[in-house]
This record gives C-alpha cells, structure tokens and sequence, in this order.
C-alpha cells in the first residue's frame, strides 16, 4: 500500500511538472523565422511593384522666327580691257576693271572673283590701296575705295607673265561682304578677255 503512494505521488508531481512546462511554453509568442533567422517582410504585391509610367510632357512650341532680311543690290556697271593685250614674257601687263555705281548708296569697297591662268603671272601690285589671294578656283582681288552714287573708279592689277600662250580671263564683281551687286539687267555682272604672250 506504501509504494502504490510513493509511486502516485511521484507520478502526480511529474505530471504537474510536465503541464507547467506546456503552459510555459504555449505562453511564448510565436514567430515565423526563416532559415537565416531573419523574420521575412511581407511580399508586395505585383500590382504595387509595377512603376507607373510618367505622365507625358507636352513640348514647347518653337520661338517664331525672325524673317532674314533681304539682301541688299546695289546697281553697277562693270568693265575692263587688257593694256597691252599682246606682249612678251616678262612684259608688264595692267588689267584695267572699271566699276560705276549706278545706286542711291556709297559702294564701300568691291571684291571682284577672277579665273585664269594666274598661276603663270607674277602679281606686282593691286591699286589703289587693293590685295590678292589666289584660291583653288578664283583669283580675289579686293579693293576699299569708296564710289559714291552716279561715281566711276577703277581697280588696277600689275602683273607679269612668266608663260607664253593665249591666256583666258574671266572677272565678276561682288560686294566686300553683305550684299550683292546687279548691272542693268539685273545679273551678276561678269566681264571675260583673253591675253596674248609671246616669248
């Protein structure tokens, strides 16, 4: 009888003991860690993942545009002669370009574009107060003398030939910069002669 006592006894305060334990343990509060120990956030959505696309910009209208002026002619006359229009190597030629200001405006300075053989000439001189510069193409000869309304002034070249050979010329007259200019017919004015050398 004693040990049936002792042995319920025992069992009794085990029992207590292991609900103790379960009470212990369900009072805990329970959390979901993932394998690394670090509680997982909760997942957006995959509506809200997606980036709303930005709102459209309407583009500025363009400034308007100032009209470009027109370009100003001036109305002229242009000539020219050889002087001499034969002549030997080494011989000093002078081409002569006349040009008359048929305008209301001073002509401040003229430009005139000349092609030929100007490789075969020693250039001396550009008068009065003129310079040269030889291109690909053109010959420009450049002159600041003034010619005032109803005016005629004349540009002079001094050259020399070194080739023997029938020589073509072509000059045509232009503005110093802004401008153009027009003989009576409303064109370019463009003027051509050729030169005879001899040896």
């Amino acid at each position: 009888m004693g040990r049936i006592l002792k042995f319920g006894c025992g069992g009794l305060i085990g029992l207590v003991v292991l609900l103790m334990v379960i009470g212990a343990l369900a009072s805990k509060p329970s959390a979901s860690p993932t394998a690394s120990g670090v509680q997982s956030a909760t997942r957006p959505s995959p509506e809200a993942s997606k980036t709303a696309a930005p709102a459209a910009t309407k583009e500025p209208s363009p400034a308007p545009m100032t009209p470009t002026p027109p370009t100003p002619t001036m109305k002229v006359t242009f000539d020219g002669r050889f002087d001499p229009k034969v002549l030997r190597i080494g011989e000093k030629l002078v081409v002569v370009l006349g040009l008359e200001n048929k305008g209301d405006k001073t002509l401040k300075g003229f430009r005139v574009f000349s092609s030929g053989p100007w490789d075969k000439y020693t250039i001396a001189n550009v008068m009065p107060g003129g310079d040269f510069d030889t291109g690909l193409l053109f010959t420009i000869f450049t002159t600041g003398m003034e010619i005032g309304p109803g005016e005629k002034r004349y540009l002079n070249i001094i050259a020399y030939p070194n080739e023997a050979g029938n020589h073509k010329f072509t000059f045509e007259a232009r503005m110093p910069e802004y401008g153009a200019l027009a003989d009576e017919n409303g064109e370019q004015p463009i003027i051509g002669g050729s030169v005879a050398v001899t040896k």
